[in-house]
């Protein structure tokens, strides 16, 4: 059995494979999270385009995607937090974060990422990267609360 690179104790044929192969979609933006993140780990390209925002896909580059995908040895995915995205919302968003080597070293790609819901599939919209001082003062704010 070949684990599942989203990171869950799922083997890959009973986790992504489905989503990739177009035989599942995503129930929840944190679903599609993981399916894309393995679809870089695939090289799986055209997955990417087909979830990704309808009204934003004349904006993606292939090219760049795919080499970006091929260069990189994908390592691990950390979902940190979800908001929304569930099987009765329209809008979510997932923070993660990926790691990656390229070269002799070792990346962190740290994202917010926007999903929405259209007509019953959810779509990447958009990522943004969280600044250090936001970061950083939600980190304050839990060690606060505690």
């Amino acid at each position: 059995m070949v684990d599942c690179p989203c990171g869950t104790s799922r083997s890959f044929t009973d986790c992504c494979e489905p989503y990739l192969k177009g035989k599942r979609h995503a129930e929840t933006a944190a679903t599609l999270m993981r399916t894309r993140y393995t679809a870089y780990t695939r090289h799986h390209i055209d997955y990417l385009l087909s979830t990704y925002d309808p009204d934003q896909q004349y904006l993606f580059d292939r090219e760049t995607t795919l080499d970006w995908a091929r260069r990189s040895k994908w390592l691990s995915l950390e979902i940190r937090d979800c908001r929304g995205g569930t099987l009765h919302d329209d809008e979510g968003t997932v923070e993660f974060v990926a790691w990656y080597v390229r070269g002799e070293r070792t990346h962190r790609h740290h994202e917010v990422s926007s999903f929405r819901k259209v007509d019953e599939r959810w779509y990447y919209v958009d990522g943004r990267y969280p600044s250090a001082s936001a970061l950083l003062g939600a980190e304050s704010r839990r060690t606060t609360a505690s």
